[in-house]
């Protein structure tokens, strides 16, 4: 994956899931809440064949470092914006999150998905 598709993946997921991967309504690093089906922007990314637990906690410049899996799925992808994405959306409401992917676009030189292009069958969401 390169980073306009990682862009593309995150604000997708995002848009169709309409709400912050939190439980109990603590925002917390989580990539992904098995119990409601949840994922952050970057978790969203992660194939279930790759997540591990342990991630949750940890940055997503510390699990590149750490996991070689992680790092060769993101080899290609700037880490900056994986970041950027996570910011977003631990930080800001919902309501705001089209604006600033739209910024992100225009830093990053990449292109917004439309709106209506959801893809339900994205296999890295899984669902």
């Amino acid at each position: 994956m390169d980073t306009q598709q990682a862009f593309e993946m995150a604000v997708k997921h995002l848009r169709k899931q309409g709400c912050r991967s939190e439980q109990d309504g603590v925002i917390l690093c989580r990539y992904r809440i098995p119990e409601n089906n949840l994922k952050c922007a970057v978790g969203a990314l992660i194939p279930y064949e790759l997540y591990q637990e342990s991630f949750e906690g940890t940055s997503i410049v510390s699990l590149i470092d750490t996991f070689d899996e992680i790092n060769k799925l993101f080899e290609n992808v700037n880490t900056k914006l994986l970041e950027d994405l996570q910011n977003i959306h631990d930080n800001y409401a919902v309501t705001y999150w089209e604006r600033k992917w739209e910024e992100l676009s225009k830093v990053y030189g990449l292109t917004m998905p439309e709106e209506d292009d959801v893809d339900t069958n994205n296999a890295f969401h899984g669902g």
